[in-house]
């Protein structure tokens, strides 16, 4: 993990919910890590300790998309949320992330759609 380039996706996701004054709600703030984290990359894949990758195996191409998406639903749990684990929707969202836009708002819709108990957690 490059630890410069993960700092910077805290600072990135901090600065722009600033500016939308959301910072603490927390399915804003898991949209936006999760933006920063797949946008900035700051996972690496070593492609030399790869022996023999299968023509097929894209999973390493996908490594900071997958972390982006599943660090969002662990920010979402700390914050008392529950949410409907849809692999489908779950692995569209890591394809789109990979392959086409989002931006930070659209991330948090989506994880807004897989929860079980928005907007009831208290405080938020």
């Amino acid at each position: 993990m490059e630890l410069m380039v993960a700092r910077e996706c805290f600072d990135r996701a901090d600065e722009t919910l600033g500016r939308i004054k959301m910072g603490q709600n927390p399915v804003k703030r898991a949209g936006h890590h999760t933006f920063w984290v797949h946008k900035l990359k700051p996972f690496a894949v070593d492609w030399d300790s790869i022996e023999e990758l299968e023509e097929v195996d894209t999973s390493p191409l996908f490594f900071n998309e997958y972390a982006s998406v599943m660090f969002g639903f662990r920010l979402l749990a700390l914050s008392g949320y529950r949410f409907h684990l849809d692999v489908d929707l779950v692995h569209d969202l890591v394809a789109g992330l990979r392959y086409e836009t989002f931006s930070p708002a659209s991330v948090s819709a989506v994880y807004r759609s897989m929860l079980i108990n928005y907007p009831a957690v208290v405080g938020h």
